[in-house]
């Protein structure tokens, strides 16, 4: 996607799938190449989130909580929520979590004027 897709978010989610080592490997490239097109003022504060997508298949899980939670540490703790699209579990907490996030940044921004 071109650069102007990117421009005035003011969060991003990255989702990959638990089933997939693949899809997890690419969370790196996926940050940077928003990061690259989005071109937020404060790159290194800018708020990230991770959703771990089809916890309705655990059975097939090949990445382990534990591994996308040391990811998410060295990124300066992104906060990290497992999910599933099927059956919308932990759906709503997920977005419940972004928007909260979001109001305090908000909040904290206008107090600083």
């Amino acid at each position: 996607m071109g650069a102007a897709f990117y421009r005035g978010a003011e969060a991003c989610i990255l989702v990959f799938d638990i089933t997939s080592q693949e899809s997890f490997d690419n969370l790196n490239s996926w940050k940077t190449n928003f990061l690259e097109k989005c071109m937020p003022r404060d790159p290194q504060n800018f708020p990230f989130f991770v959703f771990g997508n089809k916890k309705d298949l655990e059975a097939d899980r090949q990445v382990s909580s534990n591994q996308v939670r040391e990811w998410c540490r060295q990124q300066r703790g992104i906060p990290f929520q497992e999910t599933s699209a099927i059956d919308c579990e932990c759906i709503e907490n997920a977005f419940d979590g972004i928007t909260q996030t979001l109001l305090n940044k908000t909040i904290e921004q206008k107090t600083q004027i």
